[in-house]
């Protein structure tokens, strides 16, 4: 059932016109001069990431470390930078070594153009035709998870589901090698996109749905399929285990140490949906919960009331969407119960309600199954004329349970403004900042200052949320990590309300403090970025909270305090030199240099954040980095005039980088012309015969193999 390229050219337009519709003030605001941005996770933590890579990229550097922010963190541990997406390096290219917000934007927008568009090319693969995949390709694109999630990376990784899904049947259905290189290409760029929960819904709906589908063939064609259908599959999960093995293996050692660490049962189900909340399901409801609109769902009812047999997907649609409403309700039925304990990393993810992401294809799939089923005796309805109409019908319904602003703000964009920097003097790069929304959207990974703040997520590190979180009780531990200025001005969507640290008046109640204007406050004592403690005056504390609760109750003050845990002896007690501040201090991306004049033998205290993978050389020598005052680095060193150097060479990181590239090769070997792999035996193709059975809806009969 082949279709003409203006047909297909047609399908591809309505596709563009429900994602401006969905994204109307975003495109009324570029088409009259008023551009509107995107609210929470786009300013102030895609985009600055962006930026980070994109001007470390131009200058010759692929970055490990991000120094500018949250006292420094694992840049290239975090998924939710992106840095491997292709997309992130196309914005490099095209949007040169500072792009604006507008490419993050852009992104958000074309992952919902790219969710239709890769639900038609699944639709169509399963042989429906145009007219039935152009609506389940809306239905998915419109589904409740997108609309809920709208501008987070949860969106942009899920948009490859349908890419996922259509690599799937290929596989099925070819079961060749090169199809299993599809597949793989297609779930590393699902990872890629950066959200370790929509990679999860995403593949565990692919990894069903490619389960179910090869049980059927091999039930309907014979043993004779399991061989190559064994083969592709083994093919698609090495080269995926090599694309991601560079995001993935770094990514669980971050989440081991951040804050998302150690979650419960209790915690998680605490994010699903109520009982009372399925109403969504017939009806919108705030939060855009479950609601795929009445035509999807009377289409469905009619793809499950045939007697016949099903085209490929029936049942597996309906599963999948009963699964996706009781995982959706936590704790509130055994399902999430019984998944929590025998499916492996389903403990990892919170907000149960997540599980919606199923919906969208499975609902798809049904309402183009449906409308199929209608063209069997009614041939235009799927036409697309009438297909088009019924996608107006379908958007107009869904978007009741659209925000009218979209989760857009109107007005200059936040992080443009950095007019109080103006009030910092001279000195201020020898020292760190804190912007509390004074510049905002992470200034300092934007900038390249040195800022103790950083978007609040799920990944950050639990030692850094143990420093931040008690400020507004311990307001001089800012002072402890180097901070002098403070910048301070409203949330741009919650006002003054949205603050973690001690407000204006408690930071102002310091002695000594000063209030420069626009915002700037000036603390009186931080300590510097480095120095040296002699051997007596350091203390050793049971484990990491002692050792911070013993620098609370000094701070600000140069002051080393080591850990049990890792081995230290208790230090002769006895009267020293005092602790004096390095005599210089140079700090780069991956790489820290500290020269020091120590008067005896001590450790040297360097104010940034301790994470697995720094190294330390004293004058050339190999020495250890200890994590001092429950958050930040230490190196011993003998006495004398010292340098200390300190690089960031995370285990196995250039191991893992090579494997992808091996990965990305082998792919791509494969796939382009002239490494096409030879089908395999009984292999099948998608023919005419097969897509007119499919869309009346009567099972698949075995096709004759492929000659060769």
């Amino acid at each position: 059932m082949t279709v003409s390229p203006r047909a297909g050219a047609a399908a591809v337009a309505v596709l563009a016109v429900v994602t401006c519709w969905l994204f109307l003030p975003v495109v009324l605001g570029a088409v009259t001069g008023a551009p509107r941005f995107f609210e929470w996770d786009v300013p102030e933590q895609y985009w600055p990431d962006q930026v980070y890579l994109c001007r470390s990229l131009h200058d010759g550097d692929l970055p490990l470390w991000n120094p500018h922010d949250r006292a420094g963190y694992p840049y290239f541990a975090d998924p939710q930078a992106a840095t491997w997406h292709p997309w992130s390096w196309v914005v490099c290219g095209l949007g040169g070594a500072s792009p604006g917000p507008g490419w993050m934007t852009a992104r958000v927008v074309l992952s919902f153009f790219a969710a239709g568009l890769f639900g038609l090319l699944w639709l169509r693969r399963l042989g429906l035709p145009l007219g039935a995949a152009l609506l389940g390709a809306t239905v998915i694109e419109a589904a409740p998870f997108m609309r809920h999630n709208w501008e987070l990376n949860l969106v942009f990784g899920y948009a490859f589901a349908p890419l996922m899904l259509w690599a799937a049947e290929r596989l099925v259905g070819e079961r060749r090698s090169r199809d299993g290189a599809l597949l793989a290409l297609a779930v590393a760029l699902c990872g890629f996109a950066g959200s370790p929960p929509a990679f999860w819904q995403a593949s565990l709906l692919c990894g069903g749905y490619l389960a179910w589908r090869s049980v059927t063939v091999a039930r309907a064609e014979g043993r004779e399929v399991v061989r190559p259908l064994v083969v592709s599959c083994g093919v698609a999960l090495a080269l995926a285990a090599m694309l991601l093995a560079v995001l993935v293996v770094p990514a669980a050692g971050l989440a081991s140490r951040s804050v998302q660490a150690g979650n419960d049962f209790a915690s998680i189900a605490a994010g699903a949906l109520e009982p009372a909340d399925l109403l969504a399901l017939v009806w919108p409801r705030p939060g855009n919960h479950l609601y795929v609109g009445l035509l999807p769902l009377a289409l469905a009812v009619v793809a499950l009331a045939r007697p016949e047999p099903a085209a490929p997907g029936r049942w597996f649609f309906v599963a999948a969407a009963l699964l996706a409403v009781l995982m959706c309700l936590g704790d509130s039925t055994p399902v999430f119960g019984l998944a929590w304990k025998l499916v492996p990393g389903v403990d990892l993810f919170r907000l149960p309600h997540r599980y919606e992401a199923w919906l969208g294809p499975a609902m798809g799939g049904l309402a183009a199954l449906g409308l199929a089923r209608i063209g069997r005796s009614r041939p235009l309805v799927v036409g697309l004329p009438v297909a088009a109409a019924l996608v107006v019908l379908t958007l107009l319904d869904v978007s009741r349970a659209l925000p009218v602003e979209r989760h857009t703000r109107a007005g200059p964009h936040p992080g443009r403004d950095v007019s109080a920097l103006e009030r910092l003097p001279e000195d201020a790069a020898d020292w760190r900042l804190m912007d509390e929304f004074g510049v905002s959207c992470r200034a300092g990974t934007r900038l390249g200052l040195r800022d103790l703040r950083g978007y609040q997520d799920p990944l950050q590190l639990s030692a850094y949320e143990r420093v931040i979180g008690p400020l507004r009780e311990h307001p001089r531990m800012a002072e402890q990590l180097s901070v002098r200025f403070a910048l301070t001005g409203p949330h741009f969507i919650h006002g003054w309300n949205r603050h973690f640290l001690p407000p204006r008046e408690e930071l102002l109640a310091i002695p000594g403090a000063r209030d420069l204007g626009r915002g700037v406050i000036e603390l009186p004592e931080p300590v510097p970025s480095a120095w040296w403690v002699p051997a007596g005056a350091v203390s050793v504390a049971d484990d990491r909270a002692a050792a911070l609760r013993s620098v609370r109750r000094s701070a600000p003050s140069m002051v080393a305090v080591l850990e049990a845990s890792d081995g230290v002896p208790t230090p002769r007690l006895g009267a020293e030199e005092p602790a004096r501040p390095a005599r210089q201090f140079e700090l780069t991306a991956d790489r820290v240099v500290v020269e020091v004049e120590a008067p005896g033998p001590g450790v040297v205290v360097v104010n940034e954040a301790w994470y697995p993978g720094w190294r330390a050389r004293v004058d050339g020598a190999d020495a250890p980095v200890l994590r001092a005052n429950g958050f930040v680095r230490a190196v011993p060193v003998p006495a004398g005039a010292r340098t200390i150097e300190l690089e960031f060479r995370p285990v196995g990181g250039r191991a893992l980088r090579w494997l992808m590239v091996l990965g990305v090769l082998g792919s791509l070997g494969l796939v382009l012309p002239g490494g096409r792999s030879a089908p395999r035996r009984g292999a099948t193709a998608v023919s005419p015969s097969r897509a007119s059975s499919v869309a009346e809806g009567s099972e698949v009969s075995p096709a004759r193999p492929r000659p060769g």
